[in-house]
């Protein structure tokens, strides 16, 4: 998700059995209509409905479905959203649909007309001229605060930040918690049910930990988001995801409910196109959510203590802290000392890098961890390496490594020596096509910023991230760069072995070596 600059309009067009409002809220402004399903897609959507309601209502019940936006316009998911909410209302009778484009709506009188409201991936100030925004975001929070209902859905937690504006603050309380950034995007994931038993959690079938089924697109919040004041359904599960986020609590939830005075309130991170909207899962996850925003599926929304993740599962020591049991290299400059591995290099340094190599198997995707201490020179964790012929007069180990140096130049650098060299320095996101294209992704922070963390002449914990096309580097739990890598040269498994590099005398240790693998 990239906000774009421009400033997009698309009034939806009429779907079938939904009364759409129109507004051409500023008729300079590019509009485009609502995305339609095809034949196929409709048919498929129908398929995967639900086929009843878990609640009956207690009377009809009418939603609102709003879809502007002032940021980037995810076209496929608010038309599947749409569609979907709307079928998913004729197919069990749980309500009737109106979707919307105009901010006129939000008026005390207009929203007597429904019993919720839905922010369809709507994103920053969707509420129309600064003299208006204010009167009709206190609407809203009005209409949910006095009983009745909101329902948040992937980017609807996308909002600026005016204090001057009251209301501004109470409607982002309403949706629970301000968008960050998204580290995860359409990957491997696994996410974690909260509380299984919860009725709203239904849909996951009592499972507590799960592949997350579809790909989407994952975010992490700020403020006003706090587990004091919503109760988590679902969250990243950290055991088994790589944690890319910046929150030193390591709380990265996906789907939440809160009362909010009278009304209540259930958001959804998931939501980023249509691969959640054709999930069969996702559907009866949402018809809850929706039910119980209009009133008719009451359930406890006491807030819940985070749960612990162990983040050490899976892992298995591969360095016994007495000897080089399970390594191999030149113990001219590979020893142990103080109960770790130890690089050391002379005077007048070596003709060239030398490495410790791990014995036990060349793993493809993997999650590594160690801590590192580095007084001088240049050092680097290899792996999916390669050796050379001994007679060759090329480097001995060729592959990606994990880098760092005592001047910091390549600390957090991933480096692929005498192949495709610099792959993403330090707070780069880079990403390498089919076709091994390279293109810069985005930033993952100031390059100088990122170093603060980083302690020198003292202990580091590095934690290098491999899977089949993805490499995150992260040093005192802090990413510092990454690449999506999808280059067909690239290696997909190989040789682990950490470095002493060529040029002034210098010293490395490492301890706590332990590796998390992964069957592709």
């Amino acid at each position: 998700m990239k906000i774009r600059p421009l400033f997009l309009i698309r009034p939806a067009a009429v779907l079938s059995g939904v009364a759409t409002c129109l507004l051409l809220l500023n008729t300079a402004r590019a509009q485009r209509p609502l995305l339609q399903l095809n034949g196929t897609e409709e048919a498929q959507l129908k398929q995967s409905l639900p086929e009843k309601a878990t609640a009956k209502p207690a009377h009809p019940r009418r939603l609102l479905i709003y879809n502007f936006t002032r940021g980037t316009y995810h076209d496929e998911a608010i038309a599947w959203a749409t569609r979907a909410l709307e079928l998913l209302g004729e197919k069990t009778g749980a309500f009737t649909t109106t979707a919307s484009v105009d901010a006129n709506v939000f008026t005390p009188e207009r929203l007597r007309e429904f019993d919720a409201v839905v922010m369809n991936n709507t994103m920053l100030n969707v509420f129309g001229a600064p003299e208006v925004e204010e009167a009709r975001m206190r609407a809203l929070v009005d209409f949910v605060c006095g009983g009745k209902g909101i329902v948040g859905i992937h980017s609807a937690s996308v909002w600026g930040n005016d204090p001057a504006n009251s209301a501004e603050s109470e409607f982002r309380q309403l949706i629970g918690g301000r968008f960050r950034n998204h580290p995860w995007e359409s990957e491997p994931a696994s996410i974690r049910i909260e509380d299984p038993a919860h009725p709203l959690n239904a849909a996951w079938a009592g499972k507590a930990v799960l592949p997350l089924p579809w790909p989407d697109e994952l975010f992490q919040f700020d403020p006003p988001y706090s587990r004091s004041k919503v109760r988590v359904l679902a969250s990243l599960d950290l055991s088994e995801t790589t944690d890319k986020g910046q929150r030193p609590d390591k709380d990265y939830p996906l789907a939440w409910i809160q009362t909010c005075g009278k009304g209540r309130s259930f958001y959804s991170a998931f939501g980023h196109n249509q691969n959640a909207f054709r999930d069969p899962t996702f559907l009866r996850f949402l018809r809850d959510g929706v039910q119980f925003a209009l009133g008719d599926l009451p359930v406890d929304t006491t807030p819940i203590p985070q749960q612990k993740t162990d983040l050490e599962r899976g892992f298995v020591p591969i360095f016994n802290g007495r000897d080089l049991t399970g390594w191999r290299g030149n113990t001219a400059y590979w020893s142990v000392q103080d109960g770790c591995i130890t690089g050391i290099t002379p005077q007048g340094g070596i003709p060239e890098n030398n490495f410790l190599t791990w014995t036990n198997g060349e793993p493809a995707e993997f999650d590594l961890k160690v801590s590192y201490k580095l007084e001088g020179g240049n050092s680097g964790i290899y792996f999916h390496a390669k050796e050379r012929a001994p007679d060759s007069k090329a480097e001995a180990l060729v592959g990606v490594q994990a880098d760092m140096s005592a001047d910091h130049v390549w600390t957090g650098v991933v480096m692929e020596y005498l192949l495709r060299e610099k792959l993403a320095e330090r707070g780069r996101k880079v990403l390498y096509t089919e076709k091994g294209e390279r293109k810069d992704a985005g930033s993952v922070g100031d390059p100088k910023e990122l170093l603060k963390v980083v302690r020198n002449n003292d202990w580091n914990d590095y934690h290098v991230i491999v899977r089949s096309n993805l490499i995150v580097l992260r040093i005192n739990d802090v990413v510092m760069s990454e690449v999506r890598d999808h280059d067909p040269r690239r290696a997909l498994s190989g040789l682990l072995a950490v470095q002493v590099h060529t040029g002034p005398p210098m010293k490395v240790q490492f301890k706590n070596i332990r590796i998390r693998e992964f069957n592709p």
